[in-house]
Order: structure tokens, then sequence, then C-alpha cells
């Protein structure tokens, strides 16, 4: 498959994962991604989710939304994206170039 092909399905398996979460905390009013955001509460994992999701939102280049959401999000949003596309089977070296974290988390 190529990797544009992958990278579409990444995104939206991401976006969808994200949105599952966001509906599920917002519910119940308590937080779902304690392993990617311990420190976060529900409406903090919701914010997060969501900013996420905004910086996904792709223009022709999908590998490039992707890699740029990857760069922005600090730890916590990398291992969480990680994670989610772990559940598919998709490892995400193999759509873009994977960098440490920023130095702070401020994207979180």
């Amino acid at each position: 498959m190529r990797r544009r092909k992958r990278a579409e399905q990444a995104r939206k398996w991401i976006t969808h994962q994200a949105i599952l979460h966001i509906r599920a905390m917002a519910y119940r009013r308590e937080a779902h991604c304690h392993d990617s955001f311990p420190d976060a509460d529900y409406l903090e994992q919701i914010r997060l989710l969501a900013d996420l999701c905004d910086t996904l939102v792709p223009g022709d280049d999908l590998v490039s939304a992707l890699q740029w959401t990857w760069q922005t999000r600090g730890a916590a949003g990398q291992r969480w994206m990680r994670h989610c596309l772990a559940q598919r089977g998709i490892a995400i070296e193999t759509l873009i170039d994977v960098k440490p974290a920023p130095p702070q988390d401020a994207a979180d």
C-alpha cells in the first residue's frame, strides 16, 4: 500500500478514535486517556484531542499533515497517536519521520 493511502487511513483512524474518546468523556465526565495524558482531567483531555485533530486537517499533502501533527504534539500527544495507530497494526515510523518530542510539552 502506498504511503499516501496509509497516511490517509492513519489520519481517519486517529480522528475517529479522538472523536469517540471526546464523546465518551463529555458524556461520562471522566478522563479516558490516562496512559497518554496522566496529569490531565477529562476536560483537558478533550481539549488535547480536539487540538490534535485540528492539526490533522490536511491540505493536499496528508503525509505532511501527519508529520506536522506529530512534531507539534509533544510527548503525550505522540504517545496517544502511537497507541491509537498500534491498535490498527500501523507503526507511525512507516508513515513519517519520527523525531523526539519537543523539549517542553507546550503543545500538550
